[in-house]
Order: structure tokens, then C-alpha cells, then sequence
């Protein structure tokens, strides 16, 4: 299993999946950033946490 998928198994990289998206819904909130670049930033975020568990899946 590589790094990243141990990353993801120990449950370090869903809590920075998670950090990453309040931190993303917060700066929308706070009128920070527009609603549009939210909306980018979480669907790159949720791109980047199905590969690391597809390789997860695939051991």
C-alpha cells in the first residue's frame, strides 16, 4: 500500500478532507471568495479524495 493510501486508511487525510472543506464553505460564507470558486474548490477537493480511496479500494 503507498503512502498516500495509508494516508487515507488512518484517517488522516479525511480529516484533512474535511478541515479543507469548512475552511472552503467558511471563506464563501465570510463573502471571501465568490460562490462560483466554492463550488471549483470543493469539486477539486472531492476529485482528489475519490482518487485516494479508489486506490484504497483497489488493495
Amino acid at each position: 500500500m503507498d503512502h498516500n493510501a495509508k494516508r487515507l486508511t488512518s484517517g488522516e487525510e479525511l480529516r484533512t478532507v474535511s478541515e479543507e472543506a469548512a475552511a472552503i464553505r467558511r471563506a464563501h460564507a465570510e463573502k471571501k471568495i465568490s460562490a462560483t470558486e466554492a463550488a471549483t474548490r470543493l469539486t477539486d477537493l472531492k476529485r482528489r479524495y475519490a482518487s485516494l480511496l479508489d486506490m484504497v479500494l483497489a488493495f
